[in-house]
C-alpha cells in the first residue's frame, strides 16, 4: 500500500524549504520502505507563470486525492489582485485547508491514519 503525498513548493524560499523536506521523505522511504508516492504541483507564482492561474481544479483534485499535503510558504507582491481574479497567498492556503478538512486531515503537513 502506498501513501500519496502531494508537494506544493510555494513561493520565495518555499521551494528551497520543500526541496529539503522532499529529500528527507525520499531518504526515509528508501530506508524504511514506507511506500510513498510523491507528486509535486506548482502553486502560487510558479503556477501563475506556468498556467496563468495561482490555483486550479487540477491542484484541488490532487489535494483531495492525496493522503498528505506538504505546502511551502506562499507570499509575493507579484500576485495579481483579487479584483483581477487571482487568489493571493491567504486564499490559496484557505482553499488547501478546506480540501484537507474535507477528508479529515489534521493540517497542512499531515498523513491520513491507516
Amino acid at each position: 500500500m502506498s501513501l500519496k503525498i502531494l508537494i506544493l513548493p510555494g513561493d520565495g524560499i518555499g521551494p528551497e524549504i520543500i526541496a529539503t523536506a522532499k529529500q528527507a521523505l525520499e531518504v526515509l522511504d528508501a530506508k524504511l520502505g514506507l511506500g510513498l508516492e510523491i507528486n509535486t504541483k506548482p502553486i502560487g507564482f510558479d503556477a501563475l507563470k506556468e498556467t496563468g492561474a495561482t490555483w486550479s481544479t487540477d491542484i484541488e483534485d490532487a489535494c483531495r486525492k492525496a493522503d498528505g499535503v506538504i505546502m511551502g510558504p506562499t507570499d509575493t507582491a507579484a500576485y495579481p489582485s483579487p479584483e483581477e481574479g487571482e487568489l493571493g497567498p491567504q486564499r490559496l492556503q484557505e482553499r488547501i485547508w478546506i480540501c484537507l478538512q474535507t477528508f479529515g486531515l489534521a493540517g497542512l503537513l499531515s498523513v491520513r491514519r491507516l
